[in-house]
């Protein structure tokens, strides 16, 4: 109801694709389209099937929690997703940061540096090309979290 009053994108934290799917369908059933979704955490389902039945449905989806150590991960799941030509529904995020006011100076602190020291150039070995990674980093974001009421198309 929110969305269709101000055209605010919906990011759910949602992690596994029987609870995004389900969201999906209350937003149809509400009249929004899922181009208004943003399934966070996607990478925490392992079958790419459903991060492709997702984007193929219009939502995008939120490969988030990129870190030094899963890198690789984040480079399969984008081969997967550009082989299907779904890049275009794509989010990529660290996740990152965090302050823990229990731990001394706030805990160790996690930094955004990932994407673009270790991400991007794993993407070029692999043969994405600067167009791809504009696409990934500047574009999908920007239409992501734009502004607009996106009604379902019944």
């Amino acid at each position: 109801m929110t969305h269709l009053k101000t055209g605010l994108t919906i990011a759910s934290h949602t992690g596994p694709a029987v609870l995004a799917f389900a969201e999906l369908e209350v937003l149809k059933e509400q009249g929004v389209s899922p181009e208004a979704f943003i399934w966070v955490h996607a990478q925490n389902e392992k079958d790419v099937q459903n991060h492709i039945r997702a984007a193929k449905m219009g939502a995008w989806v939120s490969f988030d929690g990129l870190s030094d150590d899963n890198v690789m991960e984040y480079v399969t799941l984008l081969v997967k997703m550009k082989n299907e030509k779904l890049l275009s529904n794509v989010l990529i995020s660290h996740d990152a940061g965090w302050y823990d006011p229990a731990k001394p100076d706030g805990g160790e602190f996690r930094g955004y540096t990932t994407v673009f020291t270790k991400l991007i150039p794993e993407l070029k070995k692999q043969g994405f090309s600067d167009k791809e990674i504009n696409q990934l980093i500047v574009k999908n974001p920007a239409e992501a979290f734009g502004v607009g009421v996106k009604k379902n198309k019944l």
